[in-house]
């Protein structure tokens, strides 16, 4: 059961666990394998505070992490706001949301950052019952098979005829007996 546990995390995890961007130098074509941004072919380092940078949506994370470029500041890079300041791009607000009624920054409220702390737990619960059941009904099978063959008679129920070929096979006949000899007594089998 904890083999099969832990090949089923090492199947999930594994892909998020071995990527990672290149901070600088790699090769690129666009800024999808680099950290910040790819610019003559090269992963480039973010662009310092307050210099100048290209407009966002030719590379949204040239700024940085903390920093966006701002048009309204002949794009440079500016420090992103916080809840309440001003602004005029979700990409401008540390949560990521700029209100379109207020023009301000707001939290992100989605179905999914809320439902996530229940969904989360609830899957991962339903995913190790799930295996515990299948490990169970292996092992009853398993339990099961191994009880035939450790067993040295069978208990038939009374009037069931004996199969001299397989004791495992209940409801047989019996074959006629060879002219001319004498028929043997079968061994006899405990009935119920």
């Amino acid at each position: 059961m904890m083999k099969m546990f832990l090949v089923f995390l090492t199947i999930a995890l594994l892909p998020v666990a071995t990527y990672a961007r290149c901070t600088y130098g790699c090769s690129c074509t666009n800024d999808s394998p680099c950290e910040y941004y790819c610019e003559n072919y090269q992963c480039q380092l973010p662009t310092p505070l307050f210099q100048k940078c290209s407009p966002y949506y030719t590379h949204p994370r040239q700024c940085g992490t903390s920093r966006f470029c701002d048009f309204d500041s002949s794009y440079t890079c500016q420090p992103k706001k916080t809840n309440g300041e001003r602004c005029t791009y979700d990409y401008a607000c540390i949560s990521g949301n700029c209100d379109s009624g207020s023009r301000t920054c707001q939290t992100n409220y989605s179905p999914i950052n809320t439902m996530l702390p229940i969904l989360l737990p609830s899957v991962v619960v339903f995913m190790l019952l799930f295996i515990v059941t299948l490990s169970i009904i292996a092992r009853r099978r398993r339990m099961r098979a191994l009880a035939y063959y450790r067993s040295p008679y069978i208990v038939l129920p009374s009037g069931t005829p004996y199969s001299y070929q397989n004791s495992y096979m209940v409801g047989e006949t019996l074959p006629p007996p060879y002219p001319g000899v004498i028929s043997t007594l079968y061994p006899k089998t405990y009935q119920s």
